[in-house]
C-alpha cells in the first residue's frame, strides 16, 4: 500500500518537497504582490523605474502562482504536477537572475546561491517525487 520502498511510496518525502515548494513560492508571491503594489518604493537600493518593477513584481507573482499550484497538486496527483514544479522551479531562478540585474544592476551574489541551492533541492526532490509516481509497467504479453 505505498510503503517507503515500493513505487509510489515515500509520502512523507512528497509531502517534504511538496511544503517546500509551497512555503518558497508563497514567498515570493507576497515578494511580487509587493513589487506590484510598491513600485520602485519597494526598496531604496532599486535603479530600475517603476513601471519595470511592476511588470517584474506581476511575472513574479505568475510563475510563483504556478509553482504554488504545483505544490498543492503534489499532496494529490504527484504524477502529473512534478513536472510544473521543475518548471516554475527553473523559471523562479530565471527570475531571480532578471531581477537581480534589472532591479540592482547586477545579481547579487549571496541571492543568487542562495537561489540556486534552494532550486537545486526541489529540481532534485521534484525528480525524485517524479520517479517514485510513475506506475509500473507490465510488460506485454506476445
Amino acid at each position: 500500500m505505498g510503503g517507503v520502498g515500493e513505487k509510489g511510496g515515500g509520502a512523507g518525502w512528497r509531502f517534504t518537497i511538496a511544503g517546500l515548494l509551497i512555503l518558497i513560492c508563497g514567498v515570493r508571491l507576497f515578494g511580487g504582490v509587493a513589487m506590484l503594489l510598491r513600485g520602485a518604493a519597494v526598496s531604496n537600493e532599486v535603479l530600475a523605474g517603476d513601471l519595470s518593477v511592476r511588470a517584474l513584481g506581476l511575472l513574479m507573482m505568475v510563475i510563483a502562482g504556478a509553482g504554488l499550484r504545483a505544490g498543492v497538486g503534489l499532496f494529490a496527483k504527484p504524477e502529473r504536477w512534478w513536472r510544473v514544479g521543475v518548471w516554475a522551479t527553473i523559471a523562479l531562478w530565471v527570475d531571480g537572475l532578471l531581477n537581480g540585474l534589472v532591479l540592482f544592476g547586477a545579481p547579487r551574489v549571496g541571492g543568487q546561491v542562495l537561489n540556486t541551492i534552494v532550486a537545486m533541492v526541489l529540481i532534485g526532490g521534484l525528480v525524485l517525487v517524479g520517479r517514485r509516481s510513475r506506475p509500473e509497467r507490465v510488460p506485454k504479453r506476445i
